[in-house]
């Protein structure tokens, strides 16, 4: 989702600013790793091209199902080093059980090769990193150009995001209101494959139970509102993180 604009809109002696930017600062780890930064030595496509390598060289089986996939997520450490992240999500693994073995092998493999460390403002930080794992394509099919993004498209709101950006606006500021909240927070949701509103959170916490329930209440309204994203045509879950600034005027 590449949205660089934001709004301002006057309520009373309040403005909500509604910022749609996938960065977030947490614990000194970045959510996403920085747009323009490359994770891996080379880049992506070398990444990929020492994906086939390991799966030639010790002669891994390819899936059974061709449309197989797994998102792949890994922490990267400040250090260079990766680690899993773990998965809970037992029925997409073993929905994509093959794709989902073959990805910690690849990843096992993977292990002291030259990751590169998130750097904001010249500081090294931890950060969470992905790989698009589609087997079909990483044995005989493989191109040495290979870059998952070509067949990757994202989430789309169904009525546009001029009406994405006005439905947010008319749903979020009167429960700022009514809460006399204050401040800045990340409004995190996933997309899943069915186009639906999944895995709500709020960070940073919020001590007020009753407004995080109002909000996640709220963002369902949303729900079948969305087409969702796709990877080589095969719907697949997206993030979408949305910070939400609330200040006096």
């Amino acid at each position: 989702m590449k949205i660089n604009d934001f709004m301002k809109i006057n309520m009373r002696k309040w403005i909500l600013v509604i910022l749609f930017f996938p960065l977030i600062f947490k614990a000194q780890i970045l959510d996403q790793y920085p747009r323009g930064q490359n994770f891996y030595e080379g880049g992506i496509t070398k990444v990929y091209n020492d994906l086939h390598q390991i799966i030639v060289d010790q002669k891994l089986k390819k899936c059974a199902d061709p449309k197989e996939l797994y998102r792949l997520n890994l922490l990267l450490t400040k250090e260079g080093d990766i680690k899993f992240v773990k998965d809970f999500d037992t029925l997409n693994i073993a929905k994509n059980q093959c794709a989902y073995d073959l990805s910690k092998t690849l990843a096992i493999n993977l292990k002291g090769k030259k990751w590169l460390p998130a750097e904001v403002k010249g500081q090294k930080f931890s950060s969470l990193v992905y790989l698009m794992i589609f087997p079909n394509d990483l044995f005989e099919k493989y191109q040495s150009d290979y870059n998952p993004s070509r067949y990757f498209k994202g989430s789309v709101f169904k009525d546009g995001q001029e009406n994405l950006t006005k439905e947010i606006r008319n749903t979020f500021k009167s429960l700022f209101s009514d809460y006399n909240v204050r401040g800045k927070f990340y409004l995190d949701f996933y997309v899943d494959a069915n186009g639906e509103i999944v895995s709500p959170s709020v960070k940073p916490e919020i001590e007020n139970q009753d407004f995080k329930r109002e909000v996640f209440r709220t963002l369902q309204r949303m729900n079948q509102k969305w087409i969702p994203a796709t990877f080589h045509e095969i719907p697949v879950k997206s993030k979408f993180s949305v910070p939400l600034i609330f200040t006096q005027e």
